[in-house]
């Protein structure tokens, strides 16, 4: 009997994908994942060949019957229909990534279209995504970053599938995700905070030695604008000249710059007054503000954690990154107002409006945290020396 787009919709997936007939040849097979995926079947030198036309419904009952008609008549012209290659994983991948562009940081959205050429396409890449099995993320993507040790990378490859498996269950494409039948079938893995000294002590030392280190001039300003403003290490020495506000002591990161799209708004003590002093005399960018020894360039990512171990400081003591952990860590416990540190270090709210509200009602308690923070740090260092 002739399939119906009710009888269609009407089929669920069973423990083994399972063939519906339509007629002619043409058949829908209901894959494990939920996915409908439209086949033509015919001969050709007395053997079975099969054709993939694509998912339903982006492929529709009509369509489907269409190109069965337009299979025929290349058969009986003795023409070899090609293979339709309806969606392949790697193009829906790319035309996803495309319409998150806008929504990104630049450096994340690099992050993820290196994850995607370097981790999944090798894997599922050239597969056609409503064919793609639970079992062929985890065998061709997954455990090979864990036999390697990567669980955390198995886990943002595992994230990062089924966003674009969803996507295309939005359009049609496929029916589910089926990286939600993968949830807890990863290694887990403690999860390894980045290494950061909080012992006020210790903190005495490590800005003592800042202070006192003696390599590239423009990576030790950058370590203590690091201790002084708590940002990310990509904001810090990607920091420009023209995102400074002098008049207001501001720094002003633009949303592109930031991994959540917003802009934030660093107020600057008197120190980092004084480190921007001492960089515009030299001045040696007109664009950044910690260049690098090569023109044109701003620092590299491991010119801080270069000038750290230099300094003695292992990877288990502290990281670039731990210059964050390290304030939080030491203003949380002097008591200062938890959603004042928070918004500092540019944690999002998962509530827009309260956040958007709390990023105008504690500035001036954000600029006062800010100083005393600062003021803090000169007078651990200042007690080690």
């Amino acid at each position: 009997m002739p399939l119906t787009d009710t009888a269609i919709k009407a089929l669920r997936p069973k423990e083994k994908p399972y063939k519906a007939f339509d007629g002619g040849g043409l058949y829908i097979e209901v894959l494990t994942t939920g996915t409908k995926v439209w086949r033509i079947k015919y001969r050709k030198d007395k053997k079975e060949q099969r054709l993939t036309l694509g998912a339903y419904p982006h492929i529709s009952l009509r369509e489907a019957r269409k190109q069965l008609l337009e299979v025929k008549d290349k058969l009986a012209h003795k023409i070899t229909p090609k293979k339709v290659a309806s969606k392949i994983f790697s193009s829906v991948a790319t035309d996803w990534l495309r319409k998150q562009k806008a929504l990104l940081s630049e450096n994340y959205f690099q992050e993820l279209s290196s994850r995607l050429e370097r981790l999944i396409f090798p894997g599922i890449g050239d597969a056609e995504i409503a064919e793609i099995t639970p079992s062929q993320i985890l065998e061709k993507v997954l455990r090979p970053l864990e036999r390697q040790e990567k669980y955390e990378t198995a886990s943002k490859a595992l994230g990062i599938c089924s966003r674009v498996f969803r996507y295309a269950v939005a359009c049609s494409f496929i029916q589910s995700d089926p990286c939600r039948d993968l949830r807890g079938a990863l290694t887990s893995k403690p999860v390894k905070s980045f290494a950061a000294i909080t012992d006020p002590k210790e903190v005495g030392r490590l800005m003592a030695a800042i202070k006192g280190y003696d390599g590239y001039g423009a990576v030790r300003l950058a370590m203590l604008w690091s201790a002084y403003t708590f940002c990310r290490p990509g904001e810090v020495r990607r920091a420009e000249w023209r995102e400074i506000i002098w008049d207001k002591q501001e720094w002003r990161i633009p949303s592109e710059k930031m991994k959540m799209r917003r802009e934030h708004r660093v107020p600057l003590p008197v120190q980092c007054m004084s480190i921007l002093e001492t960089l515009r005399a030299q001045r040696r960018s007109d664009i950044w503000l910690f260049p690098s020894p090569r023109p044109g360039k701003p620092l590299s990512e491991n010119g801080v954690l270069s000038a750290l171990r230099a300094m003695g400081f292992t990877k288990s003591e502290m990281t670039a990154h731990g210059f964050r952990s390290m304030a939080s860590t030491l203003l949380n416990e002097q008591g200062y107002d938890f959603d004042v540190i928070e918004i500092q270090l540019a944690h999002v709210s998962n509530n827009t409006v309260r956040a958007a509200y709390n990023r105008a009602q504690y500035w001036e308690k954000r600029v006062k945290m800010m100083q005393e923070w600062a003021d803090y740090l000169d007078s651990l260092s200042l007690a080690h020396q």
